[in-house]
């Protein structure tokens, strides 16, 4: 199914409930306990220092190849040391609520100079395939947490509900190897190209895409489904080259919620294929995405510009 609500998985991580109260857009701790809470703050000191001297550990490969990565993985542990928030179903881990503009805004001048808020949100994105941190749903708040939402919701009479809340995010021990999936994240990655839903669930599953797009409000991801990126890697293989006019037809979304308009920009199809290139799926397919120039001139479709990209087979390729 590829309209789907985003579901909670099963997780050994835990986290401390606590009441808290909303400032602006970021949620800081006002429960009474918090000399008592302070205590499970201790692995966050252990996950930094850990980031630092990475070398040897599963974080190294990951934080090495992907520019602004560590620098990102490090303001998340920063924020859970300066607004620690408890909103996880269970006890013991620490969670953050802030916005991808929030993050950014705290992290170092050096990643603010480089990096927008939108590559903010691609390297949430990662981290969170990586396992560096886990964006929560609905059901994994903890019953404070959502009596405390819908108390605010109620007091400001707000009918949309949780809409355009900052997201929430648990933040995992990092000492346990076992919970991470740092492999995920390879050479092809940079937190200048979007993630997409449809790049990750075609790599790995569905559940796996879930649990990077987690939001607060089970938000529907509108996405082509998998089957349709398969049925575009035949075409190709079949073809030899195809443009993006072409391969069009099988990115549109094929389910989405009523109201909602199906995309006809390039970019939106640009960025789909981008995606799947970058995870390494159209490698592992046998296809590539690149410009024109790069096929032999005999294949390249009329009328295409060499600077045009497209979408070719190995033997198309320029050797």
């Amino acid at each position: 199914m590829i309209y789907q609500y985003l579901q909670p998985v099963t997780c050994r991580w835990k986290t401390i409930s606590l009441l808290v109260s909303n400032h602006g857009n970021v949620c800081y701790n006002t429960d009474s306990k918090g000399k008592e809470g302070n205590q499970f703050l201790s692995y966050i000191d252990s996950n930094i220092e850990l980031i630092r001297h990475a070398l040897g550990t599963p974080l190294a490969t990951p934080l090495r190849i992907v520019k602004g990565l560590s620098t990102l993985l490090r303001t998340m542990q920063k924020l859970a040391l300066k607004i620690p928030t408890y909103q996880y179903i269970d006890e013991s881990m620490v969670t953050v609520q802030a916005s991808a503009e929030d993050i950014w805004n705290a992290s170092t001048n050096r990643f603010k100079k480089d990096y927008s808020v939108k590559d903010t949100r691609n390297g949430l994105r990662m981290l969170a395939l990586g396992g560096m941190i886990v964006p929560c749903t609905w059901k994994m708040l903890n019953k404070e947490a959502k009596n405390n939402k819908l108390d605010s919701i109620r007091a400001t009479k707000n009918e949309s509900g949780y809409h355009g809340t900052s997201s929430v995010y648990m933040i995992p021990d990092l000492s346990y190897f076992e919970n991470l999936h740092c492999n995920r994240i390879t050479h092809g990655f940079s937190i200048k190209e979007s993630l997409t839903y449809l790049s990750v669930s075609t790599l790995y599953d569905y559940d796996v895409a879930n649990l990077v797009f987690g939001n607060l409000n089970n938000w529907a991801i509108p996405t082509p489904s998998v089957n349709q990126a398969y049925k575009l890697a035949t075409l190709v293989r079949i073809e030899g080259v195809i443009t993006l006019e072409e391969a069009k037809k099988y990115l549109v979304p094929s389910r989405y919620p009523e109201g909602y308009t199906p995309p006809t920009s390039n970019a939106y199809f640009i960025n789909q294929l981008n995606a799947l290139k970058m995870t390494g799926w159209m490698y592992s397919q046998g296809i590539f995405y690149d410009y024109a120039s790069k096929v032999v001139p005999k294949f390249v479709p009329e009328g295409v510009s060499k600077n045009s990209k497209v979408l070719y087979t190995r033997p198309a390729m320029k050797q």
